[in-house]
């Protein structure tokens, strides 16, 4: 069975591999794609839009508004679910380096 003191470096260490993951997180700029490339959308780690670029073939009086704005949407969908998959990556990846041994006996 683990002491106290071997079970607060367990928890020091997962606590920094938790900063770990959150700032690499951070660091993350995903582009959302949609229309084959016509809207682009950039989201950076904590799901905030950064950036907005619309190619100049859907800037013409013809180009009906709701496409553009269901575009738009897509594209912010399409952002969202890829940096979902990336923060799991990033969490997978980091967290294997947090060992919880079979002699922890936590009070749950």
């Amino acid at each position: 069975m683990l002491d106290n003191k071997e079970i607060f470096k367990e928890a020091q260490k997962m606590q920094d591999t938790m900063q770990e993951i959150q700032t690499e997180i951070d660091k993350l700029k995903i582009t959302g794609k949609s229309g084959n490339g016509l809207v682009e959308i950039v989201l950076n780690g904590a799901c905030n839009c950064i950036e907005v670029k619309i190619d100049s073939r859907l800037l013409v009086k013809e180009t009906d508004k709701k496409v553009v704005e269901e575009l738009l949407a897509a594209a912010f969908n399409h952002g969202v679910k890829q940096l979902s998959e990336q923060k799991t990556k990033k969490i997978r990846l980091l967290s294997k380096n947090i060992s919880l041994t079979s002699d922890l006996k936590l009070p749950f």
